[in-house]
């Protein structure tokens, strides 16, 4: 029996260089930035060799760079889909400008322009996987696939072994008398088959039954194999081999940059840059001014060149006119001063001449033509004389008035409005009355009135004026007086009163205003006839001399330390005892601009700022006591930034005690509290408030400030 094997072989090739064809397909896209922004950058296009489907041969192996610029991408690839071998591919790395790098799989079709997102695949394509002849044992790597014939059979024959045995021929399938391939890496079965594994340490192929398996394994450190997506993921993403130059160098895995000075390049020292900060800026010189190296120059000025002004010039300079200005009617052209329109003097008052002004500022009678017109010539002059009055009838009966020099009517000008005399029918004026005033009326003084008696007018001397309403008193009982007064006089309700009398003798109507020698309750007192009180009245001890007492002191050892009594009984004992407080100093200082990083102390000078000398501004403790609350009170008007800085209580310019380390300027009113103080401070001390300002961006201004300290 002839056993036939038949195999259909590739070579297998790693890829080159990336070749273009004559049939290419267009890629036209935009890309975007995360922000909205357009990308710019590259993309490195690689691929494997293929066949396409145009006929092109393309060799795979190197890569192509394509620049992004502004998110435009538009280049063209010839198209791999339905190439041959079937599953090739395009890898697209993208290294953009904002730091992306990843990679995508690219299938291009025949027919474009397409998008990136038309080309891009989620999954690799798997290429035809294709073993070079010179891999399967028995086979010959010669011509014509190692048959050793010159030419191929006919389409159709088969292979096979001729009937002697000692040599391959082409003869019909279905006949020939030799043997076919009776061991493939030692298998001798009729039909064999070819598997793909994993297994091992590198690649091998183990033949088994009717198996040939091919292991390639996954590569590692210690593998030899094929490279796994993961890995070859976490090489793609690796930074490429950096090159540095001078300054820059680089050993094994260290960077370095030398200092620089004046014969290395290098890194910028903190103690030079201090220098080179510290130096002036360049500086560019404009004509007359030139610079040679460090020399600054400037010529002298002159009639050509500009430049400095020369001492000797200066002084013709200042010599001379300063510029004059000329209204119309004289003008200036350079130095010619001119008078086109003025007029000779010469001409005054002549022929053919102009007319001179006399003092007055008008034309003299002389100057004018003869000419008269009489009175009628002039419309309405006539009638507007005639109604005119003639100075003559001033002052004169049936005349006109004239004014006095202040612009008012002559006393004499002007009849007697009011006098006594003049009024002869007062009836016909006032209304009542039906004689004249006449001369009857005496003389009248402030506030008189005139009166009529019933038959003639008379003086009446001035009515006394009311400044008050007074109330009836014989509306109310005896010992009341009226609380107020009605319309019509009388009183207005009525309160109780002791009368004089009562109070004297200490009696009256109620027992209010009674006096007893009794020693009653809620009543007055009276002393005897001597004007002592009855022992039996007085009940209260008295300390010390009680003829010269003037108050009841109780016992203060009644009450307990820091307490005072708060009233007296009538034995002389503390009645109640109240808790002592303490007193309040007041501190202040007047408006000043702090500096930065500075101690200040102030206090007891309300009409001066704040000042760095301790002990100047300081306060006297006048009682032994403890300090439990400073408040501080800071006006700004113009606030700074928000640093915090420490203010304290200094004692004695030896002990400082923090009242705030949070003090923070950056509003116009800021309240300082500090509660929960407890400074011992004997009398004779001294205080003062000490602030230690910090380094501000912002420094605030004109700061007044107001505090008080309570001790107990």
């Amino acid at each position: 029996m002839i056993r036939r094997i038949v195999f259909c072989l590739a070579s297998i090739g790693w890829f080159g260089g990336l070749a273009r064809a004559q049939t290419l397909t267009q890629i036209a896209d935009t890309l975007y930035n995360a922000d909205g922004s357009k990308a710019s950058g590259r993309i490195l296009i690689s691929g494997t060799a293929f066949k396409a489907v145009s006929g092109e041969t393309i060799t795979g192996g190197g890569t192509l760079t394509y620049t992004v610029i502004d998110g435009v991408v538009n280049l063209s690839l010839t198209p791999n889909l339905g190439a041959t071998p079937a599953g090739t591919s395009y890898r697209a790395r993208y290294e953009l400008a904002n730091g992306a790098r990843y990679t995508e799989t690219w299938v291009v079709p025949a027919t474009g322009p397409v998008k990136i997102s038309d080309i891009r695949v989620p999954v690799a394509p798997s290429p035809t996987v294709l073993f070079d002849a010179s891999q399967l044992t028995g086979i010959l790597g010669t011509l014509h696939g190692g048959t050793g014939l010159g030419t191929l059979g006919a389409p159709g024959e088969c292979l096979q072994v001729n009937t002697q045995g000692t040599a391959l021929a082409y003869d019909s399938c279905a006949t020939g008398a030799g043997s076919g391939i009776t061991s493939l890496n030692a298998l001798t079965a009729a039909t064999q088959s070819f598997a793909i594994g994993s297994a091992g340490t590198d690649f091998g192929i183990i033949s088994s039954g009717s198996t040939h398996t091919f292991n390639l394994p996954t590569a590692s450190a210690t593998v030899r194999g094929a490279l796994s997506p993961a890995d070859w993921a976490s090489f793609n993403n690796k930074e490429s081999p950096l090159t540095f130059s001078a300054p820059l160098s680089r050993l094994a895995n260290t960077i370095s940059l030398p200092q620089a000075d004046g014969a290395t390049n290098g890194f910028l020292a903190s103690a030079d840059w201090t220098l080179f900060n510290g130096k002036e800026n360049a500086l560019t010189f404009s004509a007359p001014l030139s610079r040679l190296a460090d020399a600054i120059s400037i010529p002298p000025a002159d009639g050509v060149n500009s430049g400095y002004l020369a001492a000797a010039d200066w002084n013709v300079f200042n010599s001379k006119e300063n510029a004059l200005t000329f209204n119309s009617p004289l003008s200036r052209s350079i130095d010619t001063i001119s008078c086109p329109a003025c007029e000779l003097t010469g001409n005054k008052n002549v022929a053919n001449g102009y007319a001179g002004l006399d003092a007055a500022a008008k034309i003299a009678l002389s100057q004018l033509p003869g000419h008269t017109h009489s009175e009628a010539d002039v419309t309405n002059l006539v009638a507007d004389l005639a109604a005119k009055e003639s100075a003559a009838n001033k002052n004169q009966p049936s005349g006109y008035a004239g004014l006095d020099a202040s612009s008012k009517l002559a006393a004499s000008q002007m009849q007697e409005v009011m006098g006594v005399a003049g009024l002869s029918d007062f009836a016909s004026k006032s209304g009542t009355g039906t004689a004249a005033i006449g001369a009857t009326p005496t003389a009248l003084a402030a506030d008189d009135m005139l009166r009529w008696s019933g038959t003639d007018w008379v003086n009446a001397a001035a009515a006394p004026k009311a400044i008050a309403l007074a109330a009836n008193g014989g509306n109310c009982p005896a010992g009341n007086a009226p609380l107020g007064v009605d319309a019509s006089g009388a009183a207005e309700s009525c309160f109780d009163v002791a009368t004089q009398a009562e109070h004297d003798t200490h009696t009256g109507d109620t027992a209010a205003h009674s006096a007893t020698s009794l020693n009653t309750a809620s009543r007055i007192v009276r002393r005897d006839a001597t004007g002592n009180f009855a022992a039996a009245t007085v009940t209260a001890a008295l300390a010390g001399n009680a003829s010269t007492a003037s108050a009841l002191a109780a016992n203060g050892l009644n009450c307990a330390s820091g307490e005072a009594a708060a009233g007296v009984d009538a034995a002389g004992a503390a009645e109640g005892c109240a808790v002592l407080k303490g007193y309040v100093l007041t501190l202040a200082h007047s408006a000043f601009n702090p500096a930065d990083a500075t101690a200040y102390y102030w206090g007891s000078l309300f009409n001066a700022g704040p000042t760095p000398a301790a002990t100047t501004r300081r306060i006297l403790i006048p009682k032994s006591g403890t300090i439990r609350r400073a408040d501080l009170f800071l006006a700004l008007a113009v606030a700074g930034t928000n640093e915090p800085s420490t203010v304290s209580l200094r004692v004695n310019d030896t002990t400082d005690t923090t009242i705030s380390s949070t003090l923070d300027l950056s509003s116009n009113i800021v309240v300082v509290t500090n509660a929960s103080l407890a400074i011992a401070v004997s009398a004779g001390d001294y205080v003062e408030i000490k602030w230690v300002t910090p380094a501000w961006v912002t420094n605030p201004t004109t700061i007044s400030g107001y505090g008080t300290l309570y001790i107990e």
